[in-house]
């Protein structure tokens, strides 16, 4: 008996002469599932012992989720192809759906077409731009294929994880937890908060933003289904979040849990019932500095919501701003030293401080609000979502190792 302690989302069988395409497929594949999916030169470990190699395959497979098989002429010759293959079809037979995808290079033949409902998707290498044609393979077959299966397998709550932090030893993890996990290592530097260079941050925002759709939009239609959203990404696409999901002081559904960093989805504010009578918003601290620009109709605004004073967050904005070459009328600081233990007190929060920005707004007549927030990410998520704020919001992210702010996300208007 075999113990695998990893249970994979999917699994890759291949044949090693087309390692150099299933290099590309894999790197794609493990862009999306992270450590949960399975290829053997990521994982030779679990392969180590070749007196059991056969059988150690067959249950590799046997217990993913799903698999995907780059099928060619040398697939169908493979040493290991029928320990594999045979372990895949099993799977298929005992599931109410396909849980198996065919990658054919070439329009290799194979009796595998027969087989009613299966993803089947040709890969033609010579057409060129086959790490094109690799990506949409995998993004908007495989992978929406998989979340929108995820969807159709919730139960009373549907669990989902957004990771885009990957600083400081932070991996791309996939959450055996949740029921779905947004990564996006294919955007970020390693072990950075920052872009990779080519890479956007409306790229990353997108990609996230098709995943979370597709979420909010079939669970708004179930109201009996409860979201538990783990936010374990950067405070800019945690507003944005927000802002796409809604008010939840208007219409939105208030079934939904809200976890920050690597904390459980048990562990969250929950939005369906009100909790705390007592809680009460807390006072802030607001400290303004003028510039040499007070024709400007754009001011900044740096909201700090931590459990342990900031020193410097002042200058640093200011100096960010200078560096990116923003002109405002005003720098407006405003900070209160709290932990937030409710979900009362984080709609409190999030409500003064939405009042607070919509004053300061009228007050100076700006059109533009720079705002730098350092808060929990369910709170960023929260004031996101406020309907009415006129004019435009334009996001900044904080990189630690550089001590500076840089330009992320535009909420646009509202």
């Amino acid at each position: 008996m075999i113990k695998d302690d990893c249970h994979y989302e999917i699994a890759l069988s291949y044949a090693h002469k087309d390692e150099q395409i299933a290099s590309l497929l894999g790197a794609e594949l493990e862009n999306v599932f992270a450590d949960h999916f399975f290829k053997d030169t990521l994982h030779p470990e679990q392969l180590a012992s070749a007196a059991v190699f056969a059988e150690k395959l067959e249950h590799i497979f046997s217990e993913s989720s799903y698999a995907v098989i780059l099928y060619s002429e040398n697939y169908s010759a493979g040493k290991f192809t029928p320990v594999e293959l045979k372990a895949i079809l099993n799977k298929n037979k005992s599931s109410d759906s396909p849980r198996f995808f065919i990658i054919n290079l070439d329009d290799t033949s194979t009796a595998l077409q027969s087989i009613d409902g299966l993803t089947y998707i040709p890969l033609k290498t010579n057409e060129g731009n086959i790490e094109q044609q690799i990506r949409e393979i995998v993004h908007k077959r495989i992978k929406r294929y998989m979340l929108k299966k995820s969807l159709e397998d919730r139960s009373f709550e549907y669990r989902m994880s957004i990771h885009t932090l990957f600083a400081g030893g932070n991996s791309p993890l996939w959450n055996p937890n949740c029921d779905w996990t947004t990564l996006t290592p294919q955007f970020l530097r390693p072990q950075s908060r920052l872009l990779k260079d080519g890479c956007t941050w409306d790229e990353l925002w997108e990609y996230v933003r098709n995943d979370f759709d597709m979420v909010k939009n079939e669970l708004k239609m179930l109201r009996d289904c409860r979201l538990s959203l783990c936010l374990n990404c950067h405070l800019s696409i945690a507003y944005k979040l927000g802002h796409l999901y809604g008010d939840l002081d208007m219409n939105t559904p208030r079934s939904l849990v809200l976890t920050s960093g690597k904390a459980l989805v048990t562990d969250g504010f929950d939005f369906s019932n009100k909790h705390d009578s007592s809680a009460s918003a807390p006072e802030f601290t607001i400290t303004v500095s003028d510039t040499n620009c007070p024709e400007s109709t754009e001011i900044a605004c740096a909201i700090s919501i931590t459990a342990r004073p900031v020193s410097g967050i002042r200058d640093c904005v200011s100096t960010s701003l200078t560096d990116a070459g923003i002109h405002y009328k005003k720098l407006f600081l405003i900070e209160c030293n709290k932990s937030i233990s409710s979900t009362d007190e984080l709609e409190l929060t999030a409500n003064k401080l939405h009042q607070q920005l919509l004053d300061l707004r009228q007050k100076e007549g700006a059109n533009t609000v720079h705002l730098f927030l350092r808060t929990p990410a369910a709170l960023a998520f929260v004031l996101g979502g406020k309907s009415i704020f006129p004019g435009q919001v334009r996001l900044y992210e904080y990189d630690t190792g550089k001590d500076r702010y840089f330009p992320s996300l535009d909420r646009g208007e509202s």
